[in-house]
């Protein structure tokens, strides 16, 4: 396989482009999921005597608050991550579709998935964080440098949901070979649009995470030697030439 040499400017521009397009439905679908996972997460939590421990500075009885139904607290909480990853599996399809020009718009088909596609993305997901984990606990620069190299393997899986998770991981430590330091870039670009968005009341750290998704996929195509990558060419022109239209 070829290796193809990822532009930053270029990624960056096709996903600003595709968010100002897209990124407001994103951005309220991400909002939406974290209020969700969160209000799951607090169910049974016993807020009233954790804040009176609070207020009476008793280290006791705070402690006793928090280990009070923690078998409900956790349960919850894992119900929680597992709708929240559902929904977050979806909403990376949508984002892989919309950029790839196969869905025009958000379209709640993107959600239409195998349950094997949604297993397949779930394990995916944790054997990265387990791998980068390990390369973060030895030394930060490995589990960065591990965590550029198997981010597109989440995209794959959903493109090729025919594939094993083996060829997912293959086929990301391929794609991303001597582009360590141009997706590095793209996560540094990312994280300060987050910071912008912290900045811009909070709220807009989620049209933030919206254009991450779009970097995520563009990147994706744009490395991919397989057929998307065309159509998605396509389908970004089509976006900056609609802005220019506009504008």
């Amino acid at each position: 396989m070829s290796n193809i040499t990822l532009s930053i400017s270029d990624v960056t521009s096709k996903a600003w482009d595709l968010s100002k397009k897209h990124g407001l439905i994103i951005a309220a679908i991400i909002l939406i999921i974290g209020l969700i996972a969160q209000t799951l997460g607090n169910i049974g939590f016993p807020w009233v005597e954790y804040m009176k421990a609070i207020a009476t500075e008793d280290p006791e009885a705070m402690l006793e608050a928090m280990t009070q139904n923690i078998g409900g607290i956790i349960g919850m909480s894992i119900i929680g991550w597992l709708i929240s990853m559902v929904a977050y599996t979806g909403l990376l399809n949508i984002v892989l579709k919309i950029t790839k020009g196969s869905m025009k718009g958000f379209d709640l088909s993107g959600f239409k998935m195998p349950v094997k596609t949604y297993l397949n993305y779930l394990l995916v997901t944790i054997i990265m964080s387990i791998i980068v984990t390990i390369g973060t606990i030895c030394c930060l620069i490995p589990g960065i440098f591990l965590a550029a190299r198997l981010s597109l393997a989440p995209s794959y899986v959903l493109e090729h949901p025919e594939g094993s998770i083996g060829e997912a991981i293959e086929h990301s430590w391929n794609m991303t070979k001597g582009n360590f330091w141009n997706i590095f870039g793209l996560g540094v670009i990312y994280v300060l649009f987050c910071f912008i968005g912290l900045l811009c009341c909070c709220i807009g750290v989620y049209f933030a995470q919206a254009i991450g998704y779009f970097i995520l996929a563009v990147a994706y195509f744009t490395l991919s030697k397989h057929t998307e990558a065309p159509e998605c060419t396509i389908a970004v022109t089509e976006t900056v030439q609609e802005t220019e239209n506009i504008n």
